[in-house]
């Protein structure tokens, strides 16, 4: 088991949280694991920050940005660092395939309204999980793109189809809201 202490901060500018089309959202978290409270083999440290950015094109279009990140400290069991895929981030590969106690990733989505409650959307992203010893290097980074379809209901959320590839792999997404 462990156990720790943690702040959250955020700052939440969007319109609304599910279907949203112009605003900002910026968060931060901060974990500290004693090792006195724990049966960690040392003191563990976690650092989580999202930065969201929504912006409106042209009639029924939005660009939505995310940028995330993760900093584990060194001694982090395997389990509990930075975990790369899923359905939000770095789509089209499964959640944890990539693990590292640095974790970057980057996306940019067009979403496009269409007709009454459709709409479609792409996106073009990277991102790169490193070991405590691992240097950056560009050739590490992973790509993530897509494209998927959307339904909204009422204007508040919106059923999502995505079809979305990675470095040797893909994915078909069906889910409730935006990812980001």
């Amino acid at each position: 088991a462990s156990v720790g202490v943690g702040v959250d901060l955020s700052l939440d500018t969007r319109q609304a949280k599910e279907y949203t089309m112009r605003g900002l959202y910026i968060a931060g978290s901060y974990t500290l694991r004693p090792r006195v409270l724990a049966s960690n083999i040392s003191t563990l440290h976690a650092l989580r920050l999202t930065f969201d950015y929504y912006q409106p094109l042209w009639r029924g279009a939005t660009a939505a940005v995310d940028i995330y990140g993760e900093y584990h400290s060194a001694a982090t069991p395997w389990l509990m660092r930075g975990e790369m895929g899923g359905d939000n981030r770095m789509r089209g590969y499964y959640k944890g395939r990539y693990r590292g106690n640095r974790l970057l990733t980057a996306q940019l989505e067009l979403r496009q309204h269409i007709w009454r409650g459709l709409g479609v959307a792409a996106w073009g992203g990277g991102g790169v999980a490193l070991a405590p010893s691992e240097r950056f290097a560009w050739r590490k980074v992973l790509p993530t793109y897509g494209a998927g379809l959307r339904w909204s209901l009422g204007g508040l959320s919106a059923i999502r189809l995505d079809v979305a590839f990675g470095r040797g792999c893909h994915a078909i997404i069906l889910g409730v809201s935006e990812a980001f």
